[in-house]
């Protein structure tokens, strides 16, 4: 009996040791199938997701960002990887109104294998900061840290111990040590982006590099050490073609870790159906045979984007390929400037242009036989043909006839004034934002003192109508700040005019009028 006892023991424990070595086994091959689960890169870097695609991304953007994103990617028959997360950036500004930096947080949820069986949660928080070299061209650094938690769900697996005589009993515990099987890691990671804006805070372009797991974090679950690469990340984006109101958006991107590489290429096209209002279309070209296909929409205050790849390699015995569902549900409320303070070299006094003195031109004197003007007398027809710009008329002298010689100002005839849609719509009424201050970027300027150098022979009113008199002072120098600025453009001082109108019941607004 001892002897047959002892044999029990010995199989009961090699039993024991061989469903150990197997459970390790299990845990070993999904740790290496998955151990792309904390490598957080999307398809839709281009916008929604900001916190995880740069640490320096949240100081890049004039707006409170929350967004909610959601990734499903198959990789084998009956296994696939979905990941959720959700992200909150806010910008930090300065007395001027412009950013300072930006904080941001992130919450991620993955769930990777069959049935979800690992599981990993992460938070991270992002701080970083603006360096300005001018009033549009930026360079912001961030650093980002977060926390990861890695785990065994249990509850999709089985083992013997769950089976009696009646079956299977999933209410008995599994009976295995899968606690032991954890891996709770800190990530430090970091980047840099080079950007430009327009006066709108439209990103015109932008270069950005980001280093990850700069701490080098031990992941494995058991007693050797299993550290994660470093990997960088580089983008860029730039606005190539703008015209009325379609632009094009080249964008790139370059993954790298140990010896792989993964690159993005293609475009971002959008069109803007009114100052709030767009929608756009992507398409990229990824070098592991997968074309990805983006569609956006964006409505006031908020941003849905929904984001496919097309792997058209690594297909597996069953013909499915390693393709990826992509959807992003956005709020953002932009923050304002403050108007009210100088934010184009501030500590600069806004010097006005002076206007050049229009040259005196004496009337050009007539002819001597002139002595005085009867202007009651009226026109006749003349005795000899005139010159070119002079006129005769006659007066009675007694019995004598004087011919008399006056200059005639001869002018070209008015040319009918044709505006496009573009540039009606571009002369319609400004009325005051949140801040009561009038927005008109650089650009708006620039082509309004394209419409009067086009027509030399018109006149532009700008006109301010307020309904608070208190307010004068100050909105009344915004709309002075439009006529300097279209001076500086080089339009002819004759061509504006400034006026202002009190009106208790209208709304404040600034409304161009052409003089012809």
């Amino acid at each position: 009996m001892r002897i047959a006892s002892k044999k029990k023991n010995n199989k009961s424990a090699l039993w024991l040791f061989a469903k150990k070595s197997f459970f390790s086994f299990l845990c070993f091959c999904l740790l290496s199938q998955f151990a792309s689960a904390q490598n957080i890169f999307f398809s839709q870097y281009y916008y929604p997701t900001p916190v995880f695609s740069n640490p320096a991304w949240v100081a890049v953007r004039q707006e409170l960002f929350t967004g909610l994103h959601t990734r499903s990617q198959q990789i084998s028959v009956g296994q696939g990887i979905n990941t959720q997360n959700f992200q909150l950036a806010l910008p930090l500004l300065d007395d001027y109104g412009r950013r300072a930096g930006g904080l941001g947080i992130g919450v991620l949820n993955e769930q990777a294998g069959k049935g979800g069986l690992l599981q990993s949660n992460a938070v991270i928080g992002n701080l970083a900061y603006n360096l300005h070299f001018s009033d549009y061209d930026h360079l912001a650094f961030g650093l980002q840290g977060g926390y990861f938690f890695r785990r065994i769900n249990p509850g999709r697996l089985t083992s013997e111990s769950q089976y009696t005589i009646n079956g299977f009993d999933a209410s008995i515990p599994v009976g295995e040590p899968f606690e032991a099987f954890r891996s709770d890691f800190p990530t430090i990671n970091a980047g840099l982006i080079w950007y430009g804006e327009d006066d709108d805070n439209r990103l015109l372009y932008h270069l950005s590099i980001a280093g990850y797991y700069l701490n080098r974090p031990n992941t494995t679950w058991f007693a050797e050490v299993s550290r994660i690469p470093l990997m960088w990340n580089v983008t860029g984006e730039f606005l190539l073609y703008e015209k009325e109101n379609w632009s094009f958006y080249p964008t790139a991107r370059y993954l790298r870790q140990t010896q792989k590489a993964n690159i993005n290429i293609g475009s971002l096209a959008r069109y803007q159906i009114d100052r709030e209002n767009s929608l756009s279309a992507g398409l990229w070209y990824k070098n592991s045979s997968t074309l990805i296909l983006s569609f956006d929409f964006a409505y006031k205050n908020y941003f849905f984007a929904a984001s496919y790849d097309f792997a058209f390699a690594n297909r597996n015995v069953l013909g499915q390929t390693n393709s990826a569902f992509e959807i992003s549900l956005v709020w953002r409320k932009p923050i304002e400037k403050n108007s009210r303070k100088s934010l184009k070299n501030p500590s600069k006094p806004y010097q006005v242009p002076q206007k050049e003195s229009k040259p005196v031109v004496k009337e050009k004197e007539q002819d001597s036989i002139l002595v005085t003007r009867n202007e009651n007398k009226v026109r006749t027809d003349t005795l000899q043909k005139p010159e070119l710009g002079e006129s005769n008329r006659i007066e009675e002298r007694g019995a004598m006839k004087v011919i008399i010689r006056e200059p005639l100002e001869v002018t070209a005839p008015k040319r009918k004034l044709v505006l496009s849609n573009a540039e009606k719509l571009l002369l319609k009424p400004i009325f005051t934002n949140q801040e009561d201050a009038f927005e008109l970027n650089a650009e708006q300027i620039y082509r309004i003192a394209q419409i009067l150098f086009r027509n030399p022979d018109i006149k532009l009113k700008i006109v301010l109508y307020y309904s608070r008199k208190e307010d004068l002072a100050f909105l009344g120098s915004q709309a002075d700040d439009f006529r300097d600025k279209l001076l500086l453009q080089g339009v002819e001082p004759k061509q504006l005019k400034r006026q202002n109108i009190f009106r208790p019941k209208e709304k404040t607004r600034i409304e161009w009028v052409i003089l012809r």
